[in-house]
């Protein structure tokens, strides 16, 4: 998931009733006093849910962020 300007502090991931949801917020002050020429996304807040197969293990699931670029892995059940 893309997540260009959020900082790994300012994401929050939690699981709950086989929803996985994802929270980013983004520090408006970062932008004061640009006007942006070209844009591809907003800026802004964002939340997204995902519902998990019950064949996934989600206490095996992680998640990495790199480069405005959050990665999340889960693995099967054995």
């Amino acid at each position: 998931m893309e997540v260009p300007g959020v900082e790994k502090k300012d994401i929050e991931i939690n699981l709950e009733n086989d929803v996985l949801r994802v929270e980013g917020r983004i520090d408006f002050g970062k932008y004061e006093g640009f006007e942006p020429l070209y844009t591809e996304y907003n800026v802004g807040h964002f939340s997204r849910a995902f519902t998990l197969s019950r064949k996934i293990d989600q206490q095996q699931i992680s998640a990495q962020l790199e480069h405005g670029v959050l990665s999340q892995t889960a693995a099967p059940f054995s």
